[in-house]
Order: structure tokens, then sequence, then C-alpha cells
């Protein structure tokens, strides 16, 4: 039977550090997106949001929380609206 050499585990990556390949695709990202419209980023989502305003949504989308943690105390008003039949009058 073969020996096996135990090796010790590393302190490993830093919490909340971010992988150096996904760093740089990010980074690629961003600057693929800066050089692709004549006035940067901006632009560019300007435009989108002109041209196909759904890809535009979906994106913002992503950006709004999908949770709501509080803790209230105290007096509290909340004024809940449903806004999904809006679109259908």
């Amino acid at each position: 039977m073969a020996a096996t050499k135990s090796r010790k585990a590393g302190p490993g990556r830093p919490k909340g550090s971010v992988n150096k390949v996904t760093k740089a695709v990010k980074e690629a990202l961003r600057e693929s997106l800066d050089e692709s419209h004549e006035d940067g980023a901006k632009g560019f989502f300007l435009q989108l949001a002109r041209d196909d305003p759904k890809t535009y949504a979906g994106l913002i989308q992503k950006l709004i929380p999908n949770e709501l943690v509080a803790d209230l105390r105290g007096e509290t008003t909340l004024k809940i609206v449903d806004l999904s039949d809006q679109g259908a009058k």
C-alpha cells in the first residue's frame, strides 16, 4: 500500500474577496461597456431604455431587492397598493 502524504490546507481566500477570474471578467465587461457607446456606459443604458425598454426594465429589476427585512417600532402605517391590474383597464 502506498503511503499517502497529508497536505495541510491553506487559509483559503478571505471572506468576501472576489475570485481573480470573476474580477477579470467584470473588469473586461465594464471596459467593453464603456467603449460600446460614444457616451460610455450611461449612454449605452439610455439608448437601451429607448430602444428596448423591456430589456432595460429587466436590468433595473435585478437591482431592486427581492426581500425587505425591517424592524418597525412605534406607530407605523403601511399602505400596500396592488398595481398588477393597472394595465388591464
